[in-house]
């Protein structure tokens, strides 16, 4: 819920790519979530690897291993990228491959040939093991994902790939509306990043109430402050996702799919929509400003 989403760091973070790509929530370096999400009691193990590297197979065959063995000790596993160029769900094998189940397959599908996995355009190989970890005490916790939150919302290149066309940080609102203003944004983007950053700020404000709640009363009123800036960044991000909805069709195929598509593709030209999520954006920035320096001086107190 919102403790690890806010103490894992996830709620603070936004990156935006140049021309709204849904690939922005996952297009970003996020070894801090796996690193702060020990505070918060688990503690992943990853196996990563890019198609253009020279021990590729190598790897690809360490995480059938590492899967393959986890499955048997019923330890979660999830991995990138199976039906769709997602994050899925792998809950069993046989001797062929992987059995998994997330977008675009709901319902479980597999066996998936594991030498296949991260085979891709993409050509990424990320696969997940999530084991159990002690918890770091309530100001640890809150000490280090704000310190994130901070160094992250004003200067997010050591998370941002370098020569890619993202931007993170409170830059990103930036880039988003101007992606509106222009009138080029992809519909599943626009959809998309609404969808995911919407509810990472729900997490962050959220995270802040229920630490003003676990540490010292001298601090309620710096956190109640900080909570009040993100939840009114919040409240506008939920309704820019208002405006472009996510759309996802029950129905199976590529009619379905299409139809889907071309729905969040007319909800981006709509100018309607535009110009009100346009004024959402401004406010979420201001108030994500604002919030910054209440983070700012909650980590001068702690």
């Amino acid at each position: 819920g919102a403790w690890r989403g806010g103490g894992a760091g996830h709620g603070f973070v936004l990156n935006i790519h140049e021309a709204l790509c849904p690939s922005g929530p996952t297009a970003w370096i996020s070894e801090p979530v796996h690193r702060l999400g020990r505070n918060v009691s688990y503690a992943p193990e990853v196996v990563l690897a890019f198609k253009r590297q020279e021990d590729f197979a190598a790897k690809q065959e360490l995480a059938w291993n590492k899967t393959r063995a986890s499955i048997d000790e019923g330890v979660p596993c999830y991995g990138w990228e199976f039906e769709a160029p997602e994050f899925t769900v792998i809950y069993g094998y046989d001797r062929d491959g992987y059995f998994y189940k997330g977008p675009g397959c709901d319902d479980g599908k597999g066996p998936t040939p594991w030498r296949s996995v991260g085979d891709t355009g993409i050509g990424v190989l990320e696969m997940y093991v999530i084991r159990l970890a002690a918890p770091a005490t309530d100001p640890t916790v809150v000490g280090k994902a704000l310190q994130f939150a901070l160094d992250y919302g004003r200067d997010p290149s050591p998370w941002t790939f370098g020569e890619e066309p993202y931007t993170g940080g409170l830059a990103a609102y930036d880039v988003w509306i101007s992606v509106l203003e222009s009138g080029s944004a992809d519909g599943l983007g626009a959809a998309y990043n609404a969808c995911v950053w919407s509810e990472c700020r729900t997490f962050a404000a959220a995270f802040l109430d229920e630490a003003k709640g676990r540490l010292s009363p001298d601090l309620a009123n710096l956190f109640e402050r900080a909570a009040v800036s993100y939840r009114t960044v919040a409240e506008n991000l939920v309704s820019v996702a208002e405006a472009f909805p996510f759309v996802h069709s029950n129905a199976s195929g590529k009619s379905a799919d299409r139809r889907a598509e071309l729905e969040m593709q007319a909800n981006a030209r709509d100018p309607i929509r535009r110009d009100r999520s346009i004024l959402a954006l401004r406010a979420a920035r201001d108030a994500e400003r604002s919030g910054l320096e209440d983070i700012e001086a909650i980590l001068e107190k702690l």
